[in-house]
């Protein structure tokens, strides 16, 4: 009897047990998953960067005032950023953009007639500018730095008064190199910049490195390359939907299609970038 009326009493006593202590569990879970809801809300509502892509672009200053000794330029590579004056120091020009200095040094034995003159990136030797002048005798180094300063923004400094001194500021203009559209392997908005990227000009390429059989995917500013190597899967098709995550480690990072990747690397072609501008928060 009692064995019978303790095993009767037992399941009573347990659900009497566990309806009292219900308000209690309710009240220390609640909180901690409100908690881990609430951070990932956060979490997708914290600001990020806005991106704009440049797509399919030729290379282009912002305007062209006047008559110039140069009649027309080609870049190749990544090439952006704001003109500055160029300078010579003996027979070396140099012609910063952006944060790349473009040189050439000139051969003070030896007379040239070419209507055409490279200067290249001191930072990148794939980054190159080519200029064709109407000079009629041989070029030399102060010729080259006058017409490089006419074309590319002879405006000199802009004055703006502060309350306690004057500033004045290089009011130069702005070029970029040719921009090719990556859209086929980077869908658009599948570049994204994490709050504190800096904001700038970029260059994003993809190539195929025949040495280690490896896919790279490069960004630059025109002085930093950044680059992340990927084994190749060849055998994705169009029917399959395989993407890669790509983050280069300083805020900058995208998601390609794998198939778009092959497809763009079955063609032998130079190094091509698609610029593409880090605004600010969005």
């Amino acid at each position: 009897m009692f064995n019978t009326l303790h095993l009767l009493r037992t399941p009573k006593i347990l659900a009497i047990s566990i309806f009292t202590m219900l308000p209690f569990i309710t009240l220390t879970v609640t909180p901690a998953a409100f908690c881990a809801s609430l951070e990932l809300v956060v979490e997708s509502q914290r600001p990020s960067m806005s991106v704009m892509r440049f797509g399919d672009r030729p290379a282009a200053k912002e305007r062209t005032i006047g008559w110039h000794s140069i009649k027309s330029f080609t870049t190749t590579g990544f090439v952006a950023g704001t003109c500055k004056m160029a300078t010579c120091s003996h027979n070396i020009v140099s012609f910063p953009i952006g944060d790349q200095i473009f040189s050439k040094t000139i051969n003070l034995f030896e007379s040239s007639k070419e209507k055409k003159v490279m200067l290249t990136s001191t930072f990148d030797s794939c980054n190159t500018i080519t200029v064709t002048h109407n000079f009629y005798g041989s070029i030399n180094a102060s010729k080259l730095t006058d017409a490089l300063w006419s074309y590319f923004g002879r405006l000199g400094f802009v004055e703006s008064l502060d309350e306690s001194h004057n500033i004045y500021n290089y009011a130069g203009e702005s070029l970029h190199s040719t921009s090719v559209d990556l859209s086929s392997i980077i869908a658009t908005g599948t570049i994204s910049a994490a709050p504190g990227t800096a904001p700038n000009l970029y260059g994003i390429c993809i190539s195929h490195d025949r040495e280690t059989n490896n896919v790279h995917y490069i960004l630059t500013d025109g002085v930093t390359k950044l680059i992340q190597k990927m084994a190749p899967q060849p055998e994705v098709t169009a029917t399959d939907d395989v993407k890669r995550n790509v983050d280069f480690g300083n805020g900058i990072s995208l998601i390609a299609s794998i198939y778009g990747e092959n497809t763009y690397l079955s063609e032998d072609r130079a190094l091509e970038y698609e610029i593409f501008e880090v605004l600010g928060s969005s």
